[in-house]
């Protein structure tokens, strides 16, 4: 009787728990254009959890190959985590460090809505929902050399955003 009783607490435990990744954020490039970063939320149980953001490639030249971001990768690419709740992670790319983005502070949020995320940003005042980076550019000794990027997404009224900023 105990070890039913014990599975049924075991079965019961596990259909409760929710966890899952969803991304919020893809970027693109000019340069091997069909190889894709994502950025993903993690979540369980309709919270944010650690480590609350993360950044994987599909490899589309490599028929969808799933592969890590390398070293040099994760230096410029890998999210920073700035402040975290169980509702909204704040964090920033060190690759944009060179773009004056305007009424920015570039630093993006994931935020829950009914337990799936959304990736914004504030620009020109507003708080944009994002959900592409597209970089122009060609590979250089230390990666991309980025001339601008192109964000995609929508104005809180629900228009297209796309909006192109040039390397400084």
């Amino acid at each position: 009787m105990r070890l039913l009783f014990a599975l049924v607490l075991s079965a019961a435990h596990s259909f409760s728990t929710f966890a899952a990744t969803e991304d919020i954020l893809v970027v693109k490039k000019s340069f091997s254009p069909h190889n894709v970063i994502h950025y993903e939320a993690h979540i369980e149980n309709c919270k944010l959890v650690h480590p609350f953001i993360s950044a994987y490639w599909i490899m589309g030249e490599k028929g969808g190959k799933v592969a890590k971001l390398n070293f040099i990768q994760k230096k410029f690419l890998s999210p920073v985590v700035i402040e975290s709740s169980e509702q909204e992670v704040e964090f920033t790319l060190n690759a944009l460090n060179d773009f004056d983005i305007p009424g920015s502070d570039k630093n993006f949020k994931a935020t829950l809505s009914n337990c799936h995320p959304v990736s914004s940003v504030s620009l020109d005042g507003q708080i944009i929902e994002v959900s592409e980076i597209y970089a122009d550019g060609k590979l250089g000794l230390f990666g991309m050399d980025v001339n601008f990027i192109t964000l995609t997404g929508k104005y809180p009224d629900g228009s297209k955003l796309l909006r192109k900023i040039n390397n400084n």
